[in-house]
């Protein structure tokens, strides 16, 4: 709904949602709406990091150079 109620909410080309959460009555509410979209941030990148690390681990750690790697070993690597 941000996405497509931002062009209307805010005329200009800048970073929408903060101009967005600046237009709630109070600061702690615009505060609370920036904190939750960092959140959502960090969490996405966090899950990009962890698909990295398992790609690496099991598709070419355990498939190519150590097949009969334990799962302790595996865990260091990833």
């Amino acid at each position: 709904l941000i996405g497509l109620a931002s062009p209307v909410l805010v005329p200009s080309t800048g970073p929408v949602f903060t101009q967005l959460a600046f237009l709630l009555p109070h600061e702690a509410l615009a505060a609370l709406v920036l904190v939750a979209f960092l959140a959502a941030v960090t969490s996405t990148m966090d899950s990009s990091i962890n698909v990295g690390s398992l790609t690496f681990t099991r598709d070419l750690y355990q498939r190519f150079l150590h097949p009969n790697a334990s799962n302790a070993q595996l865990l260091w690597v990833s």
